[in-house]
């Protein structure tokens, strides 16, 4: 399945979303994902910062890529937006949004696209990654993705090369604990249907 991403904001918060977008670029590039297959926005009403986003806004631009790049699947954050962020959680509502919409089932010229979240886990289970890990790996159940030890790797030397501008401190404990970096819950939040692909302007 071919991978896209799309980015809704420039990350500019900091005043350094030239630098970020780039870094952006370099590190999907870094992981397969050609430059073509990775789209950033840069819109007035979905400024990087602590302000959530509205979900008309969201929903459009995830429905007008969706529908662009002939994705089969959606994976975004839930509610809870990993970390609380409001722009991560505006990403949910404008997916819900979406969701909720007329003309859920697809007829001709239209497809059906699966919609997956990143589940939200407690501040504890946060940041008890590796035991939490090694207990999935037994045990075992539910939907979830794990890391192999290239990816664990490949992670690391990205982030450290090619997210300079965001590799710190704590962004490196964060790497280095959390259970995201080595396991993810995915959840079915339902489906969507969208119009076939457009070429891209």
């Amino acid at each position: 399945m071919a991978l896209s991403l799309l980015c809704l904001s420039t990350g500019d918060y900091d005043g350094l979303g030239e630098r970020r977008v780039q870094e952006l670029y370099d590190a999907s590039a870094a992981l397969g994902l050609p430059r073509d297959m990775v789209r950033v926005v840069d819109d007035g009403a979905l400024r990087d910062g602590w302000d959530a986003w509205g979900a008309d806004e969201v929903a459009g631009f995830i429905t007008r890529h969706v529908s662009e790049t002939a994705a089969q699947a959606v994976v975004t954050f839930d509610a809870g937006g990993v970390s609380g962020h409001p722009n991560h959680r505006s990403l949910f509502h404008g997916v819900a949004q979406v969701l909720q919409e007329p003309g859920a089932e697809c007829g001709p010229g239209r497809r059906a696209v699966e919609v997956f979240t990143l589940a939200t886990v407690s501040t504890l289970r946060k940041f008890l990654g590796l035991i939490e890990f090694a207990y999935e790996v037994t045990v075992g159940g539910g939907r979830r993705a794990f890391l192999r030890k290239d990816g664990l790797e490949k992670v690391w030397t990205t982030m450290w090369r090619w997210h300079r501008s965001q590799w710190t401190w704590y962004r490196q404990l964060f790497v280095l604990f959390s259970r995201y970096t080595y396991m993810s819950d995915l959840g079915h939040a339902g489906r969507i249907c969208v119009d076939e692909p457009r070429p891209r302007p």
